[in-house]
């Protein structure tokens, strides 16, 4: 429907949605398809923010499929598009995901590059529900990098983060809530 009407614009709820519900019944390539299709749409209309969204879930394939170099491209121009942007959200978690795949490369430079900057555009965003993940994966980078006192400092916040945000909660259920999906 929104093909044939131009001032729909381009669903991404429903085209994102529908991309992980293809994944998850073991269909990629149709949800690589339906991405690349959708990412030409918005590349037609000229839309930097939609563009960043959809090259991130192409990556995500690619990375669950094996194709690390091709993810990580797909990745690096997302989150520039997300930084042009200033898609904060999206820009944190694409760094986070871009962190474990130069970690898989051994590439610790770029690792430590991409945790702090996703770690600082999850700060300008206000985003404390998963700030909490993307210290602790720096953490374990600095633990690994033989760095203890830093990254004890990191956990100790994201601890704190998470304690913060325990406090707020309406009673025992949210907590369990909470606590189950922060994992």
């Amino acid at each position: 429907l929104a093909q044939d009407n131009k001032d729909l614009g381009t669903p991404m709820m429903a085209v994102t949605g529908k991309a992980t519900t293809l994944v998850k019944l073991k269909r990629e390539g149709e949800a690589r398809d339906l991405l690349n299709h959708a990412l030409a749409m918005v590349r037609a209309d000229g839309n930097q923010g939609f563009q960043s969204e959809l090259l991130t879930q192409l990556g995500l394939l690619d990375a669950r499929s094996g194709s690390r170099n091709k993810a990580i491209t797909e990745l690096e121009q997302a989150a520039t598009l997300a930084t042009a942007t200033d898609g904060h959200r999206l820009l944190a978690e694409v760094d986070y995901e871009l962190a474990k795949l130069y970690e898989a490369t051994g590439d610790s430079a770029r690792t430590e590059r991409v945790l702090t900057a996703g770690i600082a555009a999850s700060r300008r965003a206000g985003d404390r529900y998963f700030l909490p993940r993307y210290l602790g994966e720096y953490a374990a980078f600095n633990a690994n990098e033989r760095r203890y006192a830093r990254a004890e400092a990191l956990f100790e916040e994201a601890v704190d983060t998470l304690n913060g945000m325990l406090v707020r909660t309406s009673g025992p259920n949210a907590e369990a809530r909470l606590v189950s999906a922060m994992n």
